[in-house]
């Protein structure tokens, strides 16, 4: 193995989640070539579980495997297969028709965890100095035209308003450990963490671990909630 890069995908059965493999690490699909990526389960579920199949109807979903719905799109495991991956096959759909105006997805349901938090995150509830938040004109293509943008007149009294930040990390079940201050959330899996101002609440939702967060200071006229279970919370 000496001088052969290899990568390699650790998962564990923690957490209850879909796996999901790809053909040679891609799902490429053409008029003259169909593709397929294959789907299982990390853990044995306590009832059954539904996957849905999303697109944007430019492909076609097929497999022969009975857990596989045609109609609906979706894929059921139950504790008896949960381990046994289906291939799903996707294919250009030729009944497709081009729709108008910016297609529409909707995507899947993420896990309520902050690791995938890897650079600074900077949330402010106003308009910092020297900051402008008006609209600026679109980058385009030579090809590419845009009407004009609509003239908004909005007035704000921030006074009248409550901005409210809900941070969430429930979806952990790891022993996180991080640190509160009146303007920054680290730690807790986060490369870098979370930067926050001129907000009015700031809640933390902790995970199914035995957390360990440092609250150093709170934001001033603001409220500031930590949920959690087994949690150790130190004031400084």
């Amino acid at each position: 193995m000496s001088g052969i890069e290899q990568i390699v995908s650790v998962t564990d059965n923690d957490s209850g989640s879909v796996i999901v493999t790809q053909t040679n690490g891609t799902t490429l699909v053409s008029d003259n070539q169909t593709d397929d990526y294959s789907l299982v389960l990390s853990k044995a579920p306590t009832a059954p579980v539904v996957i849905n199949l999303l697109n944007d109807g430019q492909t076609l979903f097929a497999s022969g495997d009975a857990r596989f719905n045609a109609q609906y799109n979706t894929v059921t495991f139950d504790a008896d297969n949960w381990d046994q991956p289906i291939t799903i096959t996707l294919s250009v759909n030729p009944d497709y028709q081009q729709q108008e105006g910016q297609p529409v997805q909707n995507p899947p349901l993420q896990s309520h965890t902050l690791s995938g938090i890897q650079g600074k995150l900077i949330i402010d509830g106003g308009v910092p100095d020297g900051k402008s938040r008006a609209l600026a004109g679109s980058v385009t293509l030579p090809s590419e035209t845009d009407s004009e943008l609509p003239i908004v007149n909005i007035e704000i009294n921030e006074t009248e308003l409550t901005d409210v930040v809900n941070i969430f990390n429930d979806g952990s079940i790891t022993d996180d450990s991080g640190v509160l201050s009146d303007t920054t959330v680290t730690g807790l899996g986060m490369e870098v963490g979370i930067e926050y101002g001129n907000v009015e609440v700031v809640e933390l939702f902790l995970g199914q671990g035995n957390d360990d967060v440092t609250v150093t200071n709170t934001a001033a006229n603001s409220l500031t909630v930590v949920h959690g279970g087994a949690v150790m919370i130190h004031y400084q």
